[in-house]
């Protein structure tokens, strides 16, 4: 998330299973290359993925 958490905040405010969590997913995947992955993985189901992104970005922001 410290590569792009305004990505990351727009998947979460997506619906869950909706096109626009799709395109968002894609989206934060696209701008993240560092990551290690640049497209949407399909071994990985969406919910966890959101999960993953959720409590990442939360440990993103209680950093001091």
């Amino acid at each position: 998330m410290a590569y792009s958490p305004g990505l990351a905040r727009k998947v979460l405010a997506t619906d869950a299973g909706s096109p626009e969590e799709k395109s968002a997913l894609g989206a934060l995947y696209a701008g993240t290359p560092e990551c290690g992955m640049a497209t949407v993985p399909t071994s990985i189901g969406p919910t966890f993925q959101r999960a993953a992104i959720a409590d990442a970005l939360y440990a993103w922001s209680q950093q001091k």
